[in-house]
């Protein structure tokens, strides 16, 4: 498989090979729910944002995380 970098400038070329897609799509998926396992553990442990729509732990850096809203 190629590196992201490689994909990245493939798809600028023109020239994507679909399992290079369809690679890229799975490690981000699973990348996705590590993260969101690792937020869970962190609102366990440190309790939820100040902000109700927020969906981080309090001590986040950076902006809130509203649902249905990039952070």
């Amino acid at each position: 498989m190629s590196t992201v970098p490689q994909i990245k400038a493939q798809v600028e070329l023109g020239a994507v090979d679909p399992s290079e897609v369809r690679f890229v799509i799975a490690r981000l998926e699973a990348t996705q729910r590590i993260l969101a396992d690792r937020e869970r553990e962190l609102l366990a442990i440190r309790g939820q944002c100040a902000t109700d729509a927020c969906t981080l732990h309090y001590a986040h850096g950076g902006p809130c995380n509203m649902i249905g809203r990039l952070a």
